[in-house]
């Protein structure tokens, strides 16, 4: 049976409550933090370049792809060669509603666990779009001749809109099951000023495929505790270390990291293991072992700096000696063979009679793939039990964190469903595709669970039976 457990500590009893209790200093300080300054192009330019990376990225009207300034002029023309109109030009076309809609098409899994949606939304839509955002694209757009800007348009929205996005969001949940090629989101709004966020929207991919893997790692091990996460070196950004620590909890219930970051900012648990380089500051492994275990109540001894054998062998001798004592001495296994160092680990405490599951703990990583842990999983049933199971727990970061975790993977496609067209009605479009899979559904999509079955249907069809809805109002 599988159990993904909570971190069910007072302070986190609720998860609501974590998220949405702080006090409107706090509230206030964030988005200090998070506002594009009002900056000249010639003090921007002054920046080292890391912080002109952050800043360009707060910008969202320059932190956008070329072609969607491209279309949007190109629809202008298109408007104007129709109908003849001018004056109100380019602003009726990009604020003319439009639907899109976001599908993950691919997943290594049969199914996807939803994740990041409502952190996407919030990521846009937190702070009002400021005109200290507007000038600093218009200057950047002048001085080094950037074409099409759509100037109306962003003082639309600041003036009339008061910065507010005019967008209606529709979609799932975190921790939403679905399958590959249904919707995960329905945006509903002014059609070009709504396609120049397409990338945030995208981005949902990666948070989802690392839930989705975790929920496929917790059905392995059947506990989600027998996992930590350990990839804060190997993540590109701590950012995405972030994303993957929020997604790794939705989809298995993984609530155990080695990032302090992580423990501070989720309600996850953080914790670690002695390394390598307190081992290299002894004279012996040994030596640096019993310093540890005399030292800490609670010790993990990492073998494979010299041998691995040899290490676990020194490690169960400590173990033993410190029987009749409170001390918890687990054992970590890094590289090498890792299964036939677990059939080695089993088969010792076994002789010795060291298997408390609480105190005799073997912590596994230098694991490459889901594949592996099973096989490792297997042998332990086949030959050790399954209760010996419970006394052998994973970690690994690259893992989750970048194993399988690209757009590719999931084929994610943020398409247009619905337009107005040039008599102001809005008729449904789709794409086609000559690859299988990779299509698109018309009109304003919605998933609903109709009597068991699941349906990709339109906003407001009506069904008879039991209805299940998986969309949820999520903005505008």
């Amino acid at each position: 049976m599988l159990t993904i457990t909570a971190n069910n500590s007072p302070e986190n009893a609720n998860r609501d409550d974590f998220s949405k209790a702080t006090l409107p200093r706090a509230k206030e300080l964030w988005k200090q933090a998070l506002e594009f300054p009002a900056i000249s192009y010639d003090e921007f330019m002054s920046l080292h370049e890391t912080a002109r990376q952050d800043l360009a990225s707060r910008n969202r009207i320059v932190n956008t792809d070329g072609y969607n300034r491209v279309m949007d002029y190109l629809n202008s023309q298109r408007l104007i060669e129709e109908t003849g109109q001018v004056s109100s030009l380019p602003l009726s076309v990009a604020t003319a509603p439009a639907s899109y809609s976001l599908q993950l098409r691919r997943s290594p899994f049969p199914y996807l666990i939803a994740c990041g949606v409502e952190d996407a939304v919030e990521r846009l839509t937190s702070l009002p779009i400021s005109k200290a955002e507007y000038d600093f694209a218009l200057e950047y757009h002048q001085r080094k001749n950037i074409p099409f800007l759509n100037e109306k348009l962003w003082k639309w929205v600041i003036d009339e809109n008061q910065g507010l996005l005019p967008i209606e969001v529709h979609g799932v949940r975190d921790g939403t099951f679905l399958t590959p090629g249904e919707p995960m989101l329905t945006i509903n709004g002014p059609s070009e000023l709504t396609a120049h966020f397409e990338h945030n929207f995208h981005r949902v991919f990666y948070e989802t495929l690392v839930a989705t893997k975790a929920r496929a790692l917790a059905e392995i091990l059947g506990d989600s505790s027998r996992f930590i996460e350990v990839g804060l070196r190997g993540a590109i950004t701590d950012g995405q270390h972030m994303q993957a620590l929020h997604a790794a909890d939705v989809g298995g219930g993984i609530n155990l990291t080695s990032s302090d970051a992580g423990g501070v900012a989720l309600p996850i648990s953080s914790g670690g293991t002695i390394g390598h380089r307190y081992v290299q500051t002894f004279n012996s492994e040994e030596a640096a072992f019993r310093f540890a275990v005399e030292h800490l109540d609670r010790v993990t001894l990492l073998i494979d700096l010299i041998e691995s054998y040899q290490g676990i062998d020194l490690a169960l001798k400590i173990k033993d000696e410190y029987r009749d004592s409170s001390k918890k001495i687990w054992v970590r296994l890094d590289s090498g063979t890792i299964i036939e160092q677990v059939r080695y680990y089993l088969t010792e405490t076994n002789r010795l009679d060291l298997t408390d599951p609480e105190r005799d703990k073997l912590v596994v990583e230098g694991i490459d793939s889901l594949e592996e842990i099973a096989e490792i999983e297997q042998m332990i049933i086949a030959e050790f039990g399954e209760a010996a199971r419970a006394r052998v727990m994973y970690g690994a970061g690259s893992l989750l964190i970048s194993d399988r975790t690209s757009r590719s993977d999931a084929s994610s496609g943020f398409k247009l469903c619905e337009y107005t067209d040039t008599n102001r009605v809005l008729p449904p479009t789709m794409k086609f595709s000559s690859s299988p899979g990779k299509g698109s559904y018309p009109g304003d999509l919605r998933v609903v669970v109709v009597n068991g079955e699941r349906v990709i249907a339109q906003a407001g069809e009506k069904f008879e039976g039991e209805v299940v809805e998986k969309f949820n109002h999520l903005f505008g």
